[in-house]
């Protein structure tokens, strides 16, 4: 299963179509990158949080804003990353054919679609 990223536009719905567009942006990176980026990306912006932090102690709330807005995003992409992989694997198959068997309205199987 490809997962991607939504991209900074509104996906809104197909007029054509009359469903939800899928996400168009890129796909989501494994779950070992976004952990590697996020300790690269904390590390770098440390020297400039703690210049903040030392040169104005009241800037503290914002800096923890900033942490944690951005262990968020990264958060959001590391279970991305892990829905990626599980869907990738053949174990999930009989878990779909399961969910659309047991639908209360038939359900179409879940289309594999090839790359862009």
């Amino acid at each position: 299963m490809e997962v991607r990223i939504e991209s900074e536009v509104p996906m809104g719905r197909d007029p054509q179509k009359s469903k939800l567009r899928r996400p168009n942006g890129p796909p989501v990176p494994s779950p070992a990158a976004v952990a590697d980026q996020t300790g690269r990306v904390l590390s770098e912006r440390e020297p400039e949080w703690l210049e903040r932090l030392v040169s104005d102690p009241a800037s503290f709330a914002a800096i923890e804003r900033e942490v944690h807005e951005h262990a968020r995003r990264q958060a959001d992409l590391y279970v991305a990353g892990l829905l990626a992989k599980a869907g990738a694997r053949p174990e999930m198959t009989r878990h779909g054919d399961q969910v659309v068997a047991a639908a209360e309205v038939p359900l179409r199987p879940v289309e594999k679609k090839g790359g862009p």
